[in-house]
């Protein structure tokens, strides 16, 4: 296929039932158009989707939780918060080089965390990942000034700026 066929994705028409076959080929064509739609439209949005049985684990996890659906994210915003104090200290202790290497453990930490939550259904695990996840967020908010101390004086504002919009191009 070329290149600008795999970018628009599996056509609809690939999924297409003969007369006379079985309700549950049907069935099955159906819910793969479905899916295919929606796989079309996040490849579209840049959005990555989740495999379907994690996306399925997911939706069960919060079905009796749907008012806190967010609040991993939350506990991640508020572990910025906490943590960006004791993080500008460590690193003026030990370093900016070393302190940003404790803030990636601490990203792989509440990765795996709240990625073992999700696998045993645990909402409240998920939270917590997030809020460690929060350490390495509130590190990586530290680059700016890693910027600023690396370069000479009449080039800060720039390599402020080229941070600063590296983070906003990131997302």
């Amino acid at each position: 296929a070329r290149r600008e066929e795999a970018e628009r994705g599996v056509p609809d028409e690939a999924f297409k039932t003969q007369t006379g076959d079985p309700q549950e080929i049907r069935d099955t064509a159906a819910l793969l158009r479905k899916r295919n739609k929606q796989e079309r439209k996040d490849h579209a949005t840049g959005q990555l989707p989740l495999a379907p049985t994690l996306q399925k684990q997911l939706d069960d996890l919060l079905s009796g939780w749907r008012e806190l659906a967010t609040l991993p994210m939350t506990m991640q915003h508020l572990g910025v918060m906490l943590w960006v104090f004791p993080a500008s200290l460590l690193m003026q202790r030990i370093g900016r080089r070393h302190g940003f290497r404790v803030g990636s453990v601490f990203g792989m930490a509440g990765a795996a965390v709240v990625g073992y939550g999700l696998h045993q259904a645990d909402f409240i695990l998920m939270c917590l990942g997030g809020l460690i996840l929060g350490y390495a967020v509130a590190s990586l908010h530290m680059y700016r000034f890693a910027a600023v101390e690396l370069v000479p004086p009449a080039y800060r504002a720039r390599a402020i700026s080229w941070v600063t919009a590296g983070g906003v191009v990131a997302g």
